[in-house]
C-alpha cells in the first residue's frame, strides 16, 4: 500500500490511491507498519479508504506510531485514500 503523506505546520496529510493483494475483512487487526516518525499524531489519527467498489476501511494509528487496519476490503478494486491530523 502507498500513501502519500505531506505536511503544514503541525497538520498532515495523506491522499492517494491504493489496491490490495488479498481481501481485508478486519475490526482492529494491527498491522506490521509504523507511522513515519515526523507524522506521528498527537493523540491518534485516522486515514480513510473508499473503494469504487463502495466498500469502506480506515487505518488508525497511534501516537507511538502503531497502525491498526479495519473493514471490508477487496482486492482487485482502487480505494482513495484521505485524511489528516495535527503533529507532535
Amino acid at each position: 500500500m502507498t500513501v502519500r503523506l505531506a505536511k503544514v505546520g503541525r497538520m498532515a496529510f495523506a491522499f492517494g490511491n491504493t489496491s490490495f493483494s488479498s481481501d481485508i475483512n478486519t475490526n482492529g487487526q494491527i498491522v506490521n507498519e509504523t507511522m513515519v516518525a515526523g507524522f506521528l499524531p498527537e493523540d491518534e489519527g485516522t486515514i480513510l479508504l473508499e473503494g469504487v467498489n463502495g466498500q469502506h476501511g480506515a487505518l488508525y494509528f497511534d501516537s507511538d506510531g502503531k497502525v491498526t487496519i479495519s473493514g471490508s476490503m477487496n482486492r482487485g478494486y482502487y480505494f482513495r485514500v484521505c485524511g489528516c491530523w495535527s503533529v507532535k
